[in-house]
């Protein structure tokens, strides 16, 4: 049998205070943090480089050329520049795959006067990024241009940056709808409920005031999918879940509904789980408070 997940926190003869859900602000911090890193890692440190060519011409029959090589969308840079350059050129490897299926991978390199060749790429898999940039390259160094500028990669860093924000800002809103801590003041004088819960960034609490019969321990015979009886004690939150923000309100479906039931015991044994539901001290405590039901089945 499993023990009760809720924290009894304070009580005297007319206050019950229990605390549902525990949690605290810094490990939200922590583990938006730790997502947020995690995303780069593992998408920047693949996708997240982009190379920039500046080309001028000193003269009709080449080029100087300055590469600006980014990674993980900026935040790193290297600068380096080739002179002399008359020719671009794409070359291909084949490469085999863990089920021995063969690929084409391709690098783009300067060509210089003196048939030296610079790498401006990596090897990459992208047959139409890598010979744009050669075809744009060429058209320049064939042209009457003085100035030009080309990219690779760069596109396709901005998608996939924008693949890390959505999730992420999906992470965060989840964040700020769930309650990283909640708390529940049973008044069996005013015959009231106090909710207390708290949120994402900032620990704002948000209380809510319910009656008192919104709560009640339930005792439930039922059957799994072999068709064994199985007994569950839980505690019913008949409470609607609201959060700091009405995400509803904006067309989002995060939030709504009540708080789900806390599972305070369960079993296949029903000797232990009737004399858990008589003896246990926190069930005997919460029945002084609120209401308890039987339910089993026929």
């Amino acid at each position: 049998m499993k023990r009760e997940p809720l924290k009894i926190v304070y009580h005297d003869g007319g206050r019950l205070v229990l605390q549902i859900k525990s949690g605290n602000l810094l490990s939200r911090w922590f583990s938006l943090v730790l997502v947020l890193l995690l995303f780069l890692l593992s998408v920047g440190g693949q996708h997240g480089n982009s190379y920039t060519v500046h080309c001028t011409k000193p003269e009709p029959s080449h080029a100087n050329c300055q590469i600006i090589q980014s990674y993980f969308w900026g935040l790193f840079r290297n600068v380096s520049v080739v002179n002399n350059v008359v020719q671009a050129i794409v070359k291909e490897e084949t490469r085999r795959n863990r089920d021995e299926k063969t690929y084409s991978i391709y690098k783009v390199f300067l060509v210089t006067r003196t048939n030296q060749e610079v790498d401006l790429t990596d090897w990459e898999t992208s047959h139409f990024n890598t010979h744009r940039l050669q075809n744009s390259l060429e058209a320049f160094l064939q042209s009457d241009l003085q100035k030009d500028y080309f990219s690779s990669n760069r596109w396709q860093s901005y998608w996939l940056s924008l693949l890390v924000i959505l999730p992420v800002s999906i992470y965060i809103l989840f964040l700020l709808a769930s309650p990283y801590r909640v708390r529940v003041i049973l008044d069996r004088t005013g015959n009231s409920a106090l909710l207390i819960a708290n949120f994402f960034p900032f620990g704002t609490a948000l209380n809510q005031v319910v009656d008192l019969n919104c709560i009640y321990l339930k005792f439930q015979q039922t059957k799994d999918s072999d068709g064994s009886d199985y007994y569950q004690i839980k505690l019913i939150l008949n409470i609607p879940k609201k959060s700091i923000i009405d995400f509803r309100k904006y067309g989002l479906p995060i939030g709504g509904g009540s708080y789900e039931p806390i599972f305070l015991q369960q079993s296949y044994n029903q000797t232990a789980i009737q004399n858990y539901w008589q003896t246990a001290p926190v069930i005997q405590l919460l029945k002084q408070f609120v209401r308890a039901e039987v339910v089993t089945t026929s």
